[in-house]
């Protein structure tokens, strides 16, 4: 697999990676902080941890089967990020933006989600979920879950369509 240490120094400091395809590389040791991977395509990337990557934005971007377990991404700009079906397991997504992202199948064991922005994200489906790890979210209630989960919330069922 490729990896970015070979290509580019990993300062990183306000790298715009936008709308790249970066399906499979390896980004261990990269340090994202400042960056801008807007609309980049991620799937299969991160294998390992993503140190540090603070006030990164990754707005729109495609994360789909990455594994991001025990990431730091505190803080992180992740609105309508896809995560479909990513390890997220031990990850710090405090105080995350992670409006409209979608976390279908998604892997939450351990995950901490203190003061993040949950309105709108999609987490129906998600694996290891706990209503103790939605509730130290922001707007945890304007989020999608499915059906059982909405009743441990102590939410209504969603509305027919």
């Amino acid at each position: 697999h490729h990896s970015l240490r070979r290509l580019i120094p990993l300062k990183f400091l306000n790298l715009e990676l936008l709308g790249l395809n970066l399906v499979d590389v390896n980004f261990s040791d990269a340090n994202l902080s400042y960056a801008n991977l807007s609309n980049a395509h991620f799937s299969n990337a991160f294998r390992g941890l993503i140190p540090n990557p603070s006030f990164a934005n990754l707005t729109n971007a495609d994360l789909s089967d990455t594994n991001l377990s025990g990431a730091n991404l505190s803080g992180v700009k992740l609105t309508h990020v896809f995560f479909y079906r990513a390890d997220l397991s031990s990850a710090d997504l405090s105080s995350a933006d992670l409006r409209g992202a979608y976390f279908r199948g998604a892997y939450f064991r351990g995950a901490y989600f203190s003061s993040a922005d949950l309105s709108g994200a999609d987490l129906s489906d998600a694996k290891y979920l706990t209503p103790e790890q939605v509730k130290s979210a922001k707007n945890w209630d304007k989020a999608k879950y499915d059906k059982d989960f909405r009743a441990k919330l102590g939410l209504p069922p969603e509305p027919a369509k």
